[in-house]
Order: C-alpha cells, then structure tokens, then sequence
C-alpha cells in the first residue's frame, strides 16, 4: 500500500485472507477498504465497509471512515 501498487497490496490482502487467521483478519479487512478508496471505486469500499461494520460494530475509526464513504 505504501508503494502505492494498489492491485498488488489487495492480492496481497486476499492471500493473507485465505490463511482464514482471526488474528489478522480485522485489520486486512479494514486495509481492503482503504485501498478501494485509494482507487476510488467508493461503491465497492461502501459495500465492504457496510459489511465491515456488521463483523466489526466497536471499530471507532471505521466508524469515522464509514461516515466519510457515504459522502461519496
């Protein structure tokens, strides 16, 4: 994500996903959205963050970034 190689950091995330590790999950989850945005396909960063926010309901930042995404 950092290098700003979007399709690569979410192939990463999808491949860390499939390791089904509870312990990382959250945090890939919320770094998928994030990437969307950068992209600027917000439809689909909305739709993972509705679904984020039903997994995830104590998340105050992405409470905060769900706020933002319906502004888009």
């Amino acid at each position: 994500m950092q290098l700003e190689d979007y399709d690569a950091a979410l192939a990463a995330i999808e491949a860390g996903l499939a390791l089904e590790d509870k312990s990382i999950q959250q945090v890939l989850y919320f770094n998928q959205i994030v990437i969307y945005e950068y992209q600027g396909d917000f439809d689909k960063a909305a739709s993972l963050m509705a679904i984020y926010k039903r997994n995830y309901p104590d998340d105050e930042e992405a409470a905060r970034e769900y706020e933002f995404l319906k502004t888009r």
